[in-house]
């Protein structure tokens, strides 16, 4: 059996006057991260490679679109893969998405979820972010690519990670990288 795949979005403000406010959501599921703040993100669909399933996941739970429309050719040209968290039980990919930071946030009907711009200089501190967020957040800030993150699984009842950076920014994943993300 194939270990699910999803994603975590960092919607990458262009015109943002200050270069610091990132996109988070406060979770209310799954339980085990009600109340925490999140990037957007969700699984990647059955015959959905992940960068398809990261634009998927930030129009539904923030209405936003990327600026660069999607040409088959060259994928999305301004949506990239930037890293994963390999884990015992899934892989999450990290994929950072150009927006203009002046759309109106109007997530789908039916979402739960706070969704909203956050002053990184202020949230990186704040105790509901998601910890793994404060190393991630600021990678895809500096377009920092091929980061990869190990869940080690529980050590004496706490989870314990190994964190990996080669900095490639001018190699960018190849696609048959990015087709680990389709499921067929």
């Amino acid at each position: 059996m194939k270990k699910p795949k999803y994603v975590v979005v960092y919607a990458n403000p262009i015109n943002d006057p200050y270069w610091r406010n990132v996109l988070l959501i406060e979770k209310q599921k799954p339980a085990w991260q009600r109340g925490c703040l999140n990037l957007p993100g969700g699984k990647v669909e059955p015959g959905e490679n992940v960068l398809e399933a990261a634009v998927r996941e930030l129009k539904e739970e923030a209405g936003l679109e990327p600026i660069c429309e999607y040409d088959p050719a060259i994928a999305y040209n301004d949506t990239k893969l930037m890293g994963v968290i390999a884990c015992n039980d899934c892989t999450v990919y990290g994929v950072k998405v150009d927006v203009y930071y002046a759309q109106k946030l109007q997530p789908r009907d039916g979402e739960i979820e706070h969704i909203g711009w956050y002053d990184w200089n202020t949230v990186q501190n704040d105790k509901r972010l998601m910890p793994n967020l404060r190393l991630i957040i600021p990678l895809m800030m500096a377009d920092v690519r091929r980061w990869a993150i190990r869940d080690k699984g529980p050590s004496r009842g706490k989870i314990r990670h190994a964190v990996g950076v080669r900095l490639m920014l001018k190699q960018p994943f190849m696609m048959e990288e990015l087709n680990e993300g389709t499921e067929r």
